[in-house]
């Protein structure tokens, strides 16, 4: 008797339960998905009426609220109107904002998917400013699958600027979990294109061609370097005697925990 008096208990309790559920909406991320819906009309209005300082100014909105949305479509709505601004031609500098807002977003694997399309070609030979500030908000990001394509932009650029960027960019990964490769390829490039260097490209089958671009971009490979381990070695020497010591070991090349 017992047991069937406690059903209708259980009973009211699970509806109660259920309907609690359907009312858990979170009012606040409500608010964040219309506000986000609001915000990006209003973006394709400032773009099509080419207010640059209006696109600027909701920035800081954009990228506070994606990164309080939880709502991941939403989320990659936000990062879509913000790859559409970069593409407009018509918004000149302030394409440049933007993308450097989205160094701040914290998706880095999201905004690797609008961003990739965004960086120079290695067949291009004098880059614009827009991809050369894109690859520093990869860099900022690091994302681990924008790894192949900075690598590339390294080693077979025609622009020497566009390798020096990628350098840059390259040198921010000192918390992946691909750390150790990065590093694995910044020396062996740094080996490579030195002046002088064992059937590398910086020794007579490079050319003078080969030595501008080593002198180009030493500064910045010897500053990513310290920066990816936290090393303070100041010369090209003290790195390759170091990476010929450490050749199956570069992990304890690291100054810090990951």
């Amino acid at each position: 008797m017992a047991s069937r008096a406690r059903r209708p208990i259980l009973t009211t309790l699970l509806l109660l339960c259920l309907a609690g559920s359907a009312r858990a909406a979170d009012p606040a991320e409500e608010a964040r998905v219309r506000e986000a819906s609001t915000l990006i009309k209003r973006l394709a209005e400032y773009a099509a009426a080419k207010q640059k300082a209006d696109v600027e100014r909701s920035l800081p909105r954009l990228v506070k609220l994606h990164n309080e949305l939880k709502s991941k479509t939403v989320r990659g709505k936000l990062l879509a109107a913000a790859a559409d601004l970069m593409q407009n031609e018509d918004l000149g500098g302030a394409r440049m904002a933007v993308a450097g807002a989205l160094a701040e977003v914290n998706d880095p694997k999201g905004a690797w998917k609008h961003l990739k399309g965004l960086l120079p070609s290695v067949k291009v030979t004098a880059s614009g400013l827009l991809p050369l500030r894109v690859i520093q908000t990869v860099g900022a990001l690091a994302p681990d699958a924008a790894l192949p394509t900075l690598l590339q932009l390294m080693q077979k650029a025609k622009d020497a600027n566009v390798a020096r960027y990628a350098i840059q960019a390259l040198g921010k990964y000192g918390w992946s979990k691909q750390r150790v490769k990065v590093l694995a390829e910044l020396l062996d490039y740094l080996r490579k294109l030195r002046p002088g260097a064992s059937g590398g490209k910086g020794g007579k089958a490079g050319g003078a061609e080969a030595r501008r671009r080593f002198n180009f971009v030493r500064e910045t490979l010897l500053v990513a370097l310290g920066e990816l381990t936290g090393q303070k070695l100041l010369d090209e020497d003290k790195w390759l005697a170091a990476h010929k010591a450490n050749k199956k070991s570069l992990g304890k090349l690291f100054t810090f925990e990951r």
